[in-house]
């Protein structure tokens, strides 16, 4: 063994043997759920060269999980003709649809959005067999399709 190889390899264990206990991946990781953290989301949106009609449609949040995810409410502000609140029906997607007058010089909108959410656990030591695979699959699926929000 070259010298040099052979120090470098000393000066590497002495450095793994210092470690702490922590730092190697044998540890248990165990998140809890913990309390409600809330955010506060503004959107804002500037159309520079308008010509002709200009519209948005714009996501809002509306995924309502109990155990990690809660829309607290949407607000907004325009200077547009229309701004509606569109729901699509079978997914609960939701969507701001904005339009603009012709000719309007400096289309605006901003939208704050709050939302509460929180840490998720999943014991993914548990290997018995998830029965409700299928209809997750199922699921996903299904949200794949195209949504009739537009028609």
């Amino acid at each position: 063994m070259i010298r040099r190889e052979f120090l470098r390899s000393g000066a590497a264990l002495t450095v793994i043997a210092a470690l702490p206990r922590g730092a190697f991946a044998d540890t248990l990781f165990t998140p809890k759920p913990d309390a409600w953290r809330k955010f506060e989301v503004t959107s804002r949106i500037e159309i520079v060269k308008p010509s002709g009609k200009a519209q948005v449609w714009l996501p809002l949040p509306a995924v309502a999980e109990p155990d990690w995810m809660q829309p607290l409410g949407n607000e907004w502000t325009t200077n547009a003709k229309s701004a509606v609140l569109k729901r699509e029906v079978k997914y609960g997607a939701q969507m701001l649809h904005v339009e603009w007058a012709d000719g309007e010089r400096a289309p605006v909108v901003e939208v704050v959005s709050r939302i509460a959410t929180r840490d998720r656990a999943v014991d993914l030591s548990n290997r018995e067999p998830d029965r409700d695979a299928g209809s997750r699959c199922r699921s996903l699926e299904a949200r794949r399709r195209p949504a009739a929000l537009g028609r």
